[in-house]
């Protein structure tokens, strides 16, 4: 029963369109307590804005159905979302401090994006997934830390096969180029699995390795879709 459990859980998103798995995921993170209705209209406020950002170019090929959301719902919103972390309360002020800088880099992300930021996102769950992404690569940016944060949270909550994470930790692309390229060819030849969720990660690492300007996730989106000049229609996806 728990095997099939598990098949179940790994199963969502299979058929999502392009892009839509990640900002479902990023929209439950970012508030806990929107509904399926609500996630499904950003969902097209998005599509809309990049419409006009990209000369009528999609953002999201289809829609996902509201039955596909709460799944994701209920799978990657912790039923106990844990109590807002306080700084005073960590046992170490440097590792208060570093959970701090991490969750600054975050919120200045959204800033810079227009999006207010959720002030109650900080929990001591999250809190903990930051540190230990934060201690466990040393040298990333603290953008990337979150990042690396939020693969954690997908692992833990969609129980996850833990190997290709541990993989990526193992062998550190945001060390220097030559550790990136290893990574990437070792992934792309099969030689090491993916990490469900990463694009975002791995692309910040490169940009950062090649001090290129901040990327912009809208046209990353265009990007995952390898669909830049396509435009379909609005479908909605049955889960």
């Amino acid at each position: 029963m728990a095997s099939q459990q598990k098949k179940t859980t790994l199963a969502w998103g299979s058929r999502l369109a392009p892009g839509v798995k990640d900002a479902v995921i990023d929209l439950i993170i970012e508030e806990r307590n929107h509904s399926a209705p609500t996630i499904q209209a950003k969902l097209k406020e998005q599509d809309e804005e990049h419409m006009l950002r990209h000369s009528g170019n999609r953002k999201f090929l289809a829609f996902p159905s509201l039955s596909a959301i709460e799944r994701g719902i209920r799978i990657y919103r912790p039923k106990d979302a844990g109590e807002y972390w306080k700084p005073e309360n960590e046992e170490s002020r440097e590792d208060a401090r570093s959970i701090l800088d991490v969750h600054g880099a975050m919120v200045t992300r959204l800033l810079d994006e227009g999006k207010p930021p959720n002030l109650e996102a900080l929990t001591n769950q999250w809190a903990e997934w930051i540190l230990c992404a934060y201690k466990l690569a040393p040298g990333l940016k603290f953008y990337c830390v979150y990042l690396l944060a939020r693969l954690f949270y997908i692992r833990d909550l969609g129980n996850l096969d833990p190997k290709p994470l541990d993989m990526l930790l193992a062998m550190a692309p945001w060390r220097n180029m030559e550790a990136s390229d290893k990574y990437r060819q070792a992934v792309e030849a099969g030689h090491l699995p993916p990490v469900p969720q990463s694009e975002w990660l791995e692309l910040e690492i490169l940009r950062d390795q090649a001090t290129l300007k901040p990327i912009d996730l809208n046209a990353f989106a265009e990007f995952t879709e390898d669909s830049s000049e396509e435009s379909g229609s609005q479908v909605e996806v049955k889960e």
